[in-house]
């Protein structure tokens, strides 16, 4: 007679037992445990795209397929062409996905740094998979766009003009002025006041200066904007001569 005692496949407790005709045990034996399913589980690592500095830059970590427990995998940012603290926040951690879970993502804030440079990178990579898991693409390059330079101001050079006592001149104060970035026209804004005599603005280029009855020198400062509206100060300095006098 045999009887048997079978349990999980993989609790051990599959047993067989055989007895002779008056009830004693002949021979006994214990079953091998079933093995542990194969965890075939890996996790991959994609960046979603570039990104304008000051923008978070995203990625998606993938799980293969659903497993029948949680599983971890680690992830850290490392410098490239982009350099943490400057360009990049540098960030780590855990990525904990429940058993149905697929997909997760990772923001990396970026920092704008107002400098003249050309796309950068860093990268994020994978550590450490849990339970047996594996890695697939363990690492992803995050670009960073440079923001555009901010707008220089106009370059401005001293005028000089002479005029005669209770007389009136006008000068082109930006016709020798310029822009370092071709932000024309530049524009006459506003000038300052003398004691020596009245000045106005003529035009978007010139400025007037009517002096009154004793000579000297004036220096007067205007403001003139590019295109774009960045703005600088000139000076323009002013002789005033003898004359027939004011009528």
């Amino acid at each position: 007679m045999a009887t048997s005692n079978s349990g999980g496949p993989r609790n051990g407790k599959q047993t067989s037992t055989e007895f002779d005709e008056a009830g004693n045990r002949k021979r006994y034996s214990k079953g091998t445990p079933g093995a542990a399913p194969t965890n075939n589980i890996s996790f991959s690592v994609a960046s979603v795209g570039a990104v304008n500095e000051g923008q978070s830059s995203v990625f998606t970590i993938t799980k293969s397929a659903p497993w029948s427990v949680p599983l971890t995998v680690n992830y850290a940012t490392a410098n490239g062409t982009a350099v943490a603290p400057g360009d990049y926040t540098a960030t780590s951690g855990t990525l904990t996905f429940k058993g149905w879970e697929t997909v997760k993502t990772v923001s990396v804030p970026t920092i704008v740094d107002t400098l003249a440079e050309g796309a950068e990178q860093f990268s994020l990579a994978l550590s450490s998979p849990s339970g047996g898991s594996s890695l697939g693409t363990v690492s992803a390059a995050g670009t960073i766009n440079a923001s555009s330079a901010p707008n220089q101001p106009p370059t401005t050079v001293t005028d000089t003009m002479a005029v005669k006592v209770c007389m009136s001149a006008v000068k082109n104060v930006v016709a020798n002025d310029t822009d370092p970035e071709g932000n024309y026209p530049l524009t006459v804004v506003s000038v300052t006041s003398t004691t020596k005599g009245d000045t106005y603005v003529v035009d978007a280029s010139s400025i007037g200066f009517t002096a009154y009855g004793s000579t000297g020198n004036a220096q007067v400062t205007y403001t003139v904007k590019d295109s774009l509206g960045a703005t600088a100060t000139g000076t323009l300095a002013i002789t005033i001569t003898s004359g027939t006098g004011c009528s």
